[in-house]
C-alpha cells in the first residue's frame, strides 16, 4: 500500500474487534503525533503481537511514522490470566504464553508516557472451507481461478477476511471480505479474488474469522484503497473525496485496532 495514505487508513494489516464501538473523527489540524496500535491474537501458537508506532506527518511522501519503544503492553484473558509482552524489536511486542481460543474475550492494555490505551476483543469460531477447486479461467493467456466452498452456519453472524499470498508474495488488494447478512445458512462460493493465477503457482489462502466491527473497518480500508488507486489521489484529495470515519476498539485516542481472530490456512498448487 502506498505510504501516502497508509496511516490515513488507520494503519491496518490485521483486524479490530470489540463489544464497544467507538468512532474516531479525524481532525487534520490535530492529526500529527498520534499513537498507532496494531494488535493481533489468533488461535495459532505464540501468535500474540502488538505493533506500536507514532504518526508524525500524514502529508509526507516518505515514511511518516516512528516505532514506539518502552511501552508496557499487557494482554489478559477472561479467566484472569495476564501476560506482559516482551519488546523483541523497536515497537514490536510479542506474547509467548497467552493462547488464543474461540469464544474467549481478551483485554489489551498499553501504557506509554503516562497515557493508558485499552481495548478488548472476543475471538470468533473458525470459518473453514470444505472444498477448493482450481479452474481454467482463460485458455489463451493460461490463467486460472480458484473456487472455495463454505457452508455458512445458520443463525450466527459470520464475517471473514480472505487474503492471498502467491509464490511467497502477498497479493495487495486481492482479498475478499465476507458477511452472511444476506445469505445466512447458505452454501457460499468464494471466487472473486481480483487476481488470476498461472500454472504451478503456489497459493496460500489465509481465512480470518472476524467480527462485525472488523468487517466494517476493512471495508473502509478496501474502499479507500480502491478510490486512491483508481483516481490517483494524494492524501489531501483522498480526505476530501471520501468519508473517513473508521471504527476503533481502542480507547485513549490511539489509532488502530486490537483483534482476537481465528485463522485457517490453505495451501494450493495451480496444476
Amino acid at each position: 500500500m502506498n505510504k501516502r495514505y497508509f496511516y490515513l487508513l488507520a494503519l491496518s494489516l490485521f483486524i479490530l474487534t470489540s463489544c464497544h464501538e467507538n468512532v474516531i473523527d479525524i481532525d487534520l489540524s490535530d492529526f500529527e503525533d498520534r499513537i498507532v496500535i496494531e494488535g493481533l491474537l489468533t488461535n495459532e501458537y505464540r501468535s500474540g503481537i502488538i505493533k506500536i508506532s507514532r504518526v508524525t506527518d500524514i502529508y509526507s511522501y516518505s515514511s511518516n511514522y516512528t516505532a514506539v519503544s518502552g511501552a508496557v503492553v499487557k494482554i489478559k484473558d477472561q479467566t484472569g490470566f495476564e501476560e506482559i509482552l516482551q519488546e523483541t524489536s523497536a515497537g514490536v511486542y510479542r506474547a509467548y504464553e497467552i493462547q488464543g481460543a474461540p469464544e474467549m474475550t481478551y483485554f489489551l492494555t498499553v501504557e506509554f508516557e503516562g497515557e493508558i490505551y485499552y481495548a478488548e476483543s472476543t475471538m470468533p469460531e473458525l470459518i473453514e472451507f470444505d472444498q477448493i477447486e482450481v479452474e481454467r479461467a482463460d485458455s489463451f493467456w493460461g490463467e486460472y481461478g480458484l473456487k472455495c466452498y463454505y457452508q455458512d452456519t445458520p443463525g450466527v453472524k459470520n464475517f471473514a477476511r480472505i487474503q492471498i499470498v502467491r509464490n511467497g508474495y502477498r497479493e495487495e488488494g486481492a482479498e475478499i471480505l465476507y458477511t452472511d447478512k444476506y445469505n445466512d445458512g447458505e452454501r457460499i462460493i468464494f471466487d472473486s479474488f481480483e487476481t488470476s493465477f498461472h500454472l504451478f503457482d503456489n497459493v496460500t489462502l489465509y481465512v480470518s474469522a472476524i467480527d462485525e466491527n472488523n468487517f466494517k473497518y476493512f471495508e473502509v480500508l478496501k474502499n479507500i484503497r480502491s478510490t486512491s488507486e483508481d483516481n490517483d489521489l494524494g492524501v489531501q484529495q483522498l480526505l476530501e473525496y471520501s468519508s473517513f470515519n473508521p471504527n476503533s476498539n481502542i480507547s485513549g485516542g490511539a489509532l488502530g485496532y486490537f483483534s482476537a481472530q481465528t485463522i485457517r490456512t490453505y495451501h494450493v498448487t495451480i496444476e
